[in-house]
């Protein structure tokens, strides 16, 4: 990912495809009259709520004697607000998003679902803000941390040091920890229902999807890449090669969909051995090796979505020739929202199935493969 988007940074027309060209943000319906479940809003359209944007801060202590890690994590929530201050990532800004808007009331009494993402290398958490929006758009609290140490501001040069792998992932548990123990005084404050969530991870937070699947690293694949010494921006220490070959699992992410990235090689075997729903999207303009993992890869149910003529940034900043960017990131978003429905809300609509195995097609730019699912 680094490097796409190192050479998109250098035109304006990143501005379009995040913050809209017109003036004005697209409109958006007021919610319906007593809604009873955030299943009543049709899954295909934009939801009826007007999307606000937050910050917090974390932090937690990572294993292996490293110190204290802080992160700001970025929240999109629904809100009933129609005007305030747009929000900016760096110097990217959103017109769809109401800086510090207030928070619309749930939807169920039980709170607002959770969905949770990892952005890619040299990235930040606002890359895939279309995705957020429209999770926030229909009722959902939608998180994302900036990977400390792994963001475009930060990182200058190409390499990382091996602990970031590891990292990552963790930053999500923590993501979700911070969720869990907001202080009273915050209006989210014990209505994020974090026992079941679905996450995404772009590029490289593909890496850290997997791993909070439950894959594990492969030591010996990890142990070549250290003795190469050409991908680790630092020597590889004990206790990172413990730390990365751990369990680094979370089992309150309960079905997940890696966007632009299929890290075969960094896991091997083990990805058969995640037992939960995951949705691979891919762009055939962009081969990352979708294709191997597909081919590799005995996981009963997994599902391989591939976008004709898409690019990287598909299922990011946009800006990929053939796609207007509101169609890609609607076609990204539904297909996205339709697995978190069925796996943390139990939608057992029949348009959210045909649109998870296909029989409803989005785009004739779509194809899907599934694996034949076991009983």
């Amino acid at each position: 990912m680094k490097h796409r988007l190192a050479s998109l940074l250098l035109g304006s027309a990143l501005l379009c495809p995040l913050a809209g060209c017109s003036d004005d943000a697209p409109s958006t319906p007021a919610p319906p009259a007593g809604p009873t479940s955030t299943l009543d809003f049709p899954i295909e359209q934009r939801g009826p709520y007007r999307v606000g944007h937050r910050t917090l801060t974390t932090s937690y202590q990572p294993p292996g004697g490293l110190p204290a890690r802080t992160l700001t994590v970025h929240l999109w929530y629904p809100t009933l607000d129609t005007e305030g201050e747009p929000v900016k990532y760096l110097i990217f800004p959103d017109k769809e998003a109401i800086e510090n808007a207030s928070l619309a009331p749930p939807v169920e009494a039980t709170g607002y679902p959770v969905h949770v993402h990892s952005h890619g290398m040299w990235g930040f958490a606002g890359n895939s803000a279309g995705v957020m929006r429209w999770f926030a758009s229909h009722g959902w609290i939608a998180a994302a941390p900036d990977h400390a140490g792994n963001t475009l501001p930060e990182q200058t040069s190409a390499g990382i040091p091996l602990r970031l792998y590891y990292l990552r992932p963790l930053d999500i548990r923590a993501t979700l920890d911070a969720l869990e123990t907001l202080p009273p005084a915050d209006p989210l404050a014990g209505k994020a229902r974090t026992a079941r969530v679905s996450m995404s991870g772009h590029s490289f937070g593909s890496h850290s999807t997997w791993a909070i699947l439950g894959a594990r690293y492969d030591a010996n694949e990890v142990q070549a890449q250290c003795d190469k010494g050409e991908r680790f921006s630092e020597p590889c220490q004990a206790s990172d090669l413990q730390a990365v070959t751990g369990d680094l699992g979370d089992p309150r992410v309960v079905a997940a969909v890696p966007m632009a990235g299929a890290p075969l090689s960094w896991f091997g075997a083990s990805l058969g051995s995640v037992k939960k729903p995951v949705q691979q999207q891919s762009a055939a303009g962009d081969p990352v090796g979708a294709d191997k993992l597909w081919e590799q890869t005995d996981l009963p149910g997994f599902t391989w979505v591939e976008f004709a003529g898409g690019c990287h940034q598909l299922f990011g900043l946009g800006g990929c020739p053939g796609y207007e960017d509101e169609e890609g990131f609607r076609l990204v978003s539904v297909l996205t929202l339709a697995l978190a429905r069925r796996h943390v809300l139990d939608d057992g609509q029949v348009t959210t199935n045909d649109l998870l195995t296909g029989k409803r097609s989005l785009s004739d730019k779509i194809s899907f493969r599934i694996k034949e699912s076991t009983p």
